[in-house]
């Protein structure tokens, strides 16, 4: 269950098994994880600064851009969102490769 202040929140990123929100009535990032993370996810959380909210049911930081960017560098949003550009790009390229086949 998430907690209060979820409406007030837009998503920055989602992977596999997470969302980033930022909460802008708590003034907190959130990291939701679908289940548990594992003892190394979690250290590494803590180490950066990162505090589980059991009340929010999400890890929280205070709203700031150098929270957003741990976020993504701890759970690897950013290459995610890279690799799947390059699969959009790939597919784009495939389609105009096909499409001057045709012509």
């Amino acid at each position: 269950m998430q907690g209060t202040g979820v409406r007030n929140s837009e998503r920055i990123a989602t992977g596999a098994g997470f969302t980033i929100k930022a909460n802008h009535a708590a003034d907190r990032v959130q990291i939701f994880f679908d289940d548990k993370p594992a003892e190394e996810t979690r250290a590494a959380l803590k180490a950066a600064g990162w505090h589980c909210s059991r009340t929010e049911g999400a890890w929280q930081r205070k709203l700031t851009n150098a929270a957003i960017a741990s976020a993504r560098h701890l759970l690897g949003a950013d290459e995610a969102i890279e690799q799947a550009k390059a699969e959009i790009t790939d597919v784009e390229q495939r389609a105009v490769y096909a499409q001057e086949r045709l012509f």
